[in-house]
């Protein structure tokens, strides 16, 4: 018997449009407008007051691709996915993992853990993350993580698990998810 993850494309959206570069946090902008108004006489152009503006820190992220695989009962599969900082600053983003409801079991354990060498394979030079522990990326910067699920040997013939791997900025509250299934084939 085999236990095949599925993707679970309801639960959470894949990233979206690639990001725009923005000006980093505490840039400063100067702006002033003109504005003419022409008379028979001929025109009249007026400057208004000039604008000085500080970009504020925006935090926002991506955590993609929803992904699936195979793995016998009692055992474990491994997802690669990638972590991106969207934000216009360094974010420390705290990575959860955890079991939803109305499914037939629930997965054994989970792992976490940095893919510092992106070979997406968990390997002595890349780094574990405690479930609920922190990465922090800098603006525009992203971070492969891989998401390791303990399967039960005692999982249903046929029985659906539902997981959920989501990323949550600590500053401002920015998230993204990704929602799994896991099937077990007979």
């Amino acid at each position: 018997m085999a236990l095949a993850l599925l993707a679970g494309s309801l639960l959470a959206p894949l990233a979206g449009s690639p990001a725009h570069a923005a000006p980093p946090a505490g840039t400063p902008i100067d702006n002033t407008a003109t504005g003419t108004l022409t008379l028979a006489a001929g025109s009249v152009t007026q400057p208004s007051n000039s604008v000085h503006a500080i970009v504020q820190v925006a935090e926002a992220l991506a955590l993609y691709p929803d992904r699936g695989g195979a793995a016998a009962p009692g055992g474990s599969v491994t997802l690669a996915h990638r972590l991106v900082n969207r934000g216009n600053a360094a974010t420390d983003i705290r990575l959860d993992a955890r079991n939803l409801g109305l499914d037939g079991f629930d997965a054994a354990s989970f792992a976490l853990v940095e893919d510092r060498d992106h070979d997406g394979l968990v390997g002595p030079g890349d780094t574990p993350v405690a479930n609920g522990g922190v990465i922090t990326l800098a603006a525009g910067d992203s971070a492969d993580v891989l998401f390791t699920l303990g399967l039960p040997a005692t999982a249903p013939l046929g029985a659906l698990a539902l997981v959920r791997l989501s990323a949550t900025s600590l500053a401002q509250g920015a998230s993204a998810l990704i929602g799994l299934a896991n099937l077990r084939h007979g």
